[in-house]
């Protein structure tokens, strides 16, 4: 600087400029501001990627399904083709990791198939489990949360893997970028399969320092299985605490057979459908029985369980297998098993007392509106409101070893390691804000010029959201052929469509706007609208909304409709040429008391208390019986009619028909027993000129505690009640046979290894039932 002008500086004129000039630059920014003269700048205003909402790491650390408590017996359940249930079919649950965790771990409770603490390959000796077929666990990315993420993160075997019995098998896992949402947050699937041969069940539990969550059937085709899991003397003692050696009084149990699940509904209902499967309902005794049920209809089955191994056709099914209320105290947990759905505010919406029977599906609707619908046989039962919230499905009364199925389209979400709710981040942001397809189409415009001025989107956000846009199972057409996002000269084409253009151009024109603003974070796919448009008006969510426009461009059925509920979404019936949507407008087609509060401020409804953990009554003593009743039978020891075994022909008493149930005993060597465990038996009985024959396969007849029911055609079922230790190599096995028909039970058989002879009884047997 010359000593002439730092002179001037120093002088009262030079400082009064400079002072002026300051004060002139900051009133040009004030106003600027104010005016939006920054606009014009090249690049300037330009907008951030959105950022993903906050969200913390699980309450207590951890997310669990079914739960967190290792000792309750609550389980997945994974079923074979030889169980009385829908075998082999896919458990997959979703993890989702918030942006901010760089990792997290997954881990298996009891994932291994039958396997001891000592890794050999044995059930009876392991926990939870009455099978050795192994569950593969596969993980995949799904950043749209769809079930059409493909990227394999990572997979584990059971036992190849050697995953622990009883115990928790964990991984550590980076987050994979191809599990990254349009929300900034990361999602993942988690498929479990089993091979369709094979008896039994594997049981195990999940956990993660992520969210798990269940359910979205309508995204992927699987239920949810679960079952209160007992396989042996190991579990027995765990589920019993107080256990001293007499497993005819156990003492107070773990598992109560009440389950409380919870699920997510984003926003307001005109219809709650849930589906439940194969609940065994029908008491053994007979008095609950399996009803038909008119809503879901007489020998139906839905679409998507046809080919489903085990289905049978919905109907009244009588007697479960296995026997609901059972007649062992060990797997009974009274009373009968129903379920209710609990709303929001935690009152009762309904109580299902008539699931489904087994093998058979059920549905159950809720439905607002009125007593119509019930008549007509359209619902179960009707009400003034459906909203949005934390709903509970809430079972009473499930037996233990009884695996059952829900379904249904919402989330089921975990539960956190404190005992709350999780509730995991979302796909996609939530957001009412949506821009004008003249917004779109200005700034994809500017930002190709060579001098940009006035911009409101970057290369950056326009490019994200294209991206978005052409993920896997987002937009049906808004991508390349070889599934790469639109460039943004290509989308400013598709944008810019002049002259006279067909009603279908002006659609996929209006509906790429849409998926711009669901892509960029500025209308959440959630949201419910209500849009007065041609062919009638909608109400939906944006993304059903979405589905309905694509599906009629698709199929050429009515373009005008489609550009109108893109049109309507974009501008709040503002009107096309409209420069900027006024979101207030959105309280008119976007109800505000139809749309759920956001997700990490979502209340929970009060839970109901849950009951004390219950001490199963005693099993009847005969020798201090009340109301004892004997029945004498010829004993063939042994036969080769049907098959080899020791057979019990009735002789006097009282018929056992219509329900009822009979006790056969009879004395073999420990090592017999076992033989009869390694290979299962064949078990028969006869009522008039009705037959039945089952197969026992699931059974350790040396732990000489009940195992489940087999069940034959023609109403019979067995059941493995038990057995005694006679103290000298010998034990007692008891079996039960139910007779559903209204003939007498005339003889009963039950098989053995060949060369096997029971000890006793030899020519006589007196049965005694204590009723």
């Amino acid at each position: 600087m010359s000593r002439n002008a730092q002179r001037w500086l120093r002088s009262r004129e030079g400082m009064m400029t400079v002072l002026g000039a300051i004060i002139l630059i900051l009133a040009l920014a004030v106003v600027g501001q104010l005016a939006g003269w920054w606009s014009l700048v090249p690049g300037a205003g330009t907008v951030l990627p959105p950022q993903p909402d906050a969200w913390s790491e699980p309450a207590g650390g951890y997310t669990c399904l079914p739960t967190c408590d290792v000792a309750d017996g609550k389980m997945f359940s994974h079923v074979g083709e030889h169980t009385a249930s829908f075998a082999a079919d896919d458990i997959v649950v979703w993890i989702g990791v918030p942006a901010g965790m760089t990792n997290f771990e997954l881990g298996i409770f009891d994932g291994d198939s039958g396997r001891t603490n000592s890794g050999v390959i044995s059930w009876p000796q392991g926990n939870w489990d009455t099978t050795t077929a192994e569950s593969i666990f596969t993980l995949y990315a799904d950043p749209l949360k769809n079930g059409e993420g493909s990227f394999v993160v990572g997979q584990w075997r059971g036992n190849t893997d050697n995953m622990p019995n009883n115990d928790w098998f964990s991984v550590s896992l980076d987050q994979a970028e191809q599990a990254k949402a349009p929300s900034g947050h990361y999602f993942y699937r988690l498929v479990v399969s089993r091979a369709v041969p094979g008896p039994g069940v594997n049981g195990f539990k999940l956990r993660s320092t992520a969210y798990l969550s269940a359910g979205l059937s309508n995204m992927v085709n699987a239920s949810f299985a679960i079952v209160g899991a007992y396989a042996n003397m190991n579990d027995f003692a765990i589920l019993h605490p107080e256990y001293t050696n007499d497993w005819r009084n156990p003492g107070p149990s773990n598992y109560n057979g009440e389950w409380l699940i919870p699920f997510y509904v984003p926003n307001e209902l005109e219809l709650l459908e849930v589906w439940d499967g194969d609940f065994d309902h029908g008491s053994w005794n007979g008095v609950s029985l399996d009803e038909d049920d008119l809503v879901t209809g007489t020998g139906f089955i839905p679409e998507w369980a046809e080919g489903q191994i085990g289905v049978r056709p919905q109907g009244a099914q009588g007697v479960g297998n296995p026997a609901d209320d059972h007649r062992s105290v060990i797997l009974r947990r009274s009373p009968a098993v129903i379920y209710r759905i609990l709303g929001p505010d935690g009152e009762s919406i309904f109580v299902n007392e008539n699931p489904s029977g087994t093998e058979e599906w059920q549905t159950f609707r809720v439905k607002v509106g009125n007593e119509a619908s019930i008549a007509n046989f359209d619902a179960h039962v009707v009400t003034d409101r459906l909203p949005p919230g934390i709903y509970y499905w809430h079972i009473v009364g499930l037996d233990l070893h009884n695996t059952v199925w829900l379904r249904l389209e919402h989330e089921i979400l975990g539960e956190c390691a404190d005992g709350s709710t999780c509730l995991p981040p979302a796909v996609w942001a939530e957001a009412t804000c949506p821009r004008t397809i003249g917004y779109w189409k200005t700034n994809a415009n500017k930002l190709l010029s060579p001098r940009p001025r006035g911009v409101q989107e970057s290369v950056e956000t326009y490019n994200l959201a294209l991206a978005n846009i052409a993920a896997p199972g987002a937009s049906a057409f808004y991508r390349n052929n070889d599934g790469s996002p639109l460039t943004l000269e290509q989308a400013k084409d598709l944008l810019w469509l002049t002259g006279s253009v067909g009603m279908e151009a002006r659609a996929r024109q209006q509906l790429l706007a849409t998926w711009l603003n669901v892509g960029s974070a500025k209308l959440g796919p959630t949201t419910f609208v209500t849009l007065n448009v041609s062919g009638g008006t909608f109400e939906g969510t944006v993304l059903e909304a979405i589905r309905e426009a694509e599906a009629l461009i698709l199929s050429g059925a009515n373009f005008e409709r489609a550009k109108d509920i893109a049109d309507q979404m974009n501008n709040g019936l503002l009107g096309e040429e409209a420069e900027n949507s006024v979101c207030s407008d959105y309280e008119v087609v976007m109800p505000p008391d139809q749309q759920p509060p956001p997700r990490n401020e979502m209340p929970e409804p009060p839970a109901p208390p849950t009951p004390p953990n219950p001490t199963p009554d005693p099993e009847p003593d005969p020798e201090t019986c009340t109301n004892l009743r004997t029945n004498n039978y010829n004993v063939e020891n042994t036969t080769n009619n049907p098959f080899y075994g020791i057979k019990f022909e009735y002789q006097s008493g009282t018929e056992v028909r219509n329900g009822g149930i009979d006790e056969f005993r009879f004395t073999v060597t420990t090592a017999q027993a076992e033989q009869m465990s390694a290979n299962g038996i064949s078990v028969e009985a006869k009522a008039g000129q009705i037959t039945g024959i089952a197969e026992m396969l699931t059974c350790d007849f040396s732990q000489l505690l009940p195992c489940g029911d087999a069940v034959s055609s023609n109403q019979f079922a067995f059941q493995f009640a038990g057995g005694e230790d006679n103290g000298d190599g010998t034990v007692t096995l008891i079996f039960w046979v139910h007779n559903g028909n209204s003939f007498g039970l005339s003889h009963a058989t039950f098989g053995l290894p060949s060369g096997v002879s029971p000890s006793t009884p030899t020519n006589n047997y007196q049965s005694q039932v204590c009723q």
